[in-house]
């Protein structure tokens, strides 16, 4: 996975960034990571992160004076990579709170390394009994929204651990939507673009209820929704 550079948008993480980046660096050592700072409140993680790390193999950090979004996060991601790392096939997204396993990271990783002409989601199992109702709700209806309206047969719409070729994030920059809806904005201009969309199963981690989680299960949902309907543009 030398050709594959690794994202995580952060906004106020936690020792768990730390932990991630560790076991990323211990079992990838020759991946790129890049973090995008959203204009969190403090920097003591982040620069523990960067003190954990010797420097050739240091995570690259972006930081936003205020927090954007999202969406902006991951643009910035997108931009600082395309400049920096010609010779990458693709990208994967993940979250900072270890609601993605690494094990799943280097899974999405690997296909995108076989075949770098597809987009492939992280998804998850919302048919478990230990996931908050607010989740499985709000997956399941945009999943539904999604299939009724684009056709596309999607179990997880929502999931942040992704895998996206190189060639294709240059179609995602222009997005105007700066929150969590731009992950669904992506979705549907990949199918506009005839770009093929995979499902991985990942495994499905939720921590204390997802409780440190910055997306709102229904007012993340509705916006996204919206989004899928086409109010917002």
């Amino acid at each position: 996975m030398k050709k594959i550079c690794i994202l995580i948008p952060a906004y106020n993480p936690d020792e768990r960034l730390v932990k991630l980046v560790n076991e990323l660096k211990e079992k990838l050592p020759k991946t790129p990571v890049v973090i995008v700072d959203d204009g969190s409140l403090s920097e003591n993680i982040f620069n523990i992160l960067l003190q954990n790390c010797p420097s050739p193999d240091r995570p690259r950090l972006i930081k936003h004076s205020f927090n954007l979004g999202k969406g902006e996060a991951l643009k910035s991601g997108f931009k600082y990579i395309l400049k920096h790392y010609h010779s990458c096939k693709g990208i994967v997204t993940a979250d900072c709170d270890l609601q993605h396993s690494v094990n799943d990271i280097i899974k999405i990783g690997t296909y995108l390394d076989s075949h770098p002409d597809k987009i492939y989601l992280g998804s998850r199992n919302f048919n478990k009994t230990n996931i908050p109702i607010k989740s499985v709700i709000g997956n399941k209806f945009t999943s539904f929204l999604f299939k009724l309206i684009y056709h596309i047969n999607l179990n997880d719409t929502q999931t942040g651990l992704r895998g996206i070729p190189l060639n294709s994030t240059g179609l995602f920059l222009d997005i105007k939507t700066s929150d969590f809806s731009f992950e669904t904005l992506m979705l549907i201009i990949a199918k506009k673009h005839n770009i093929p969309i995979s499902e991985i199963p990942i495994n499905t981690i939720y921590i204390e209820n997802n409780k440190n989680s910055n997306f709102k299960p229904v007012s993340d949902s509705f916006k996204i929704c919206k989004t899928i309907l086409g109010i917002v543009k």
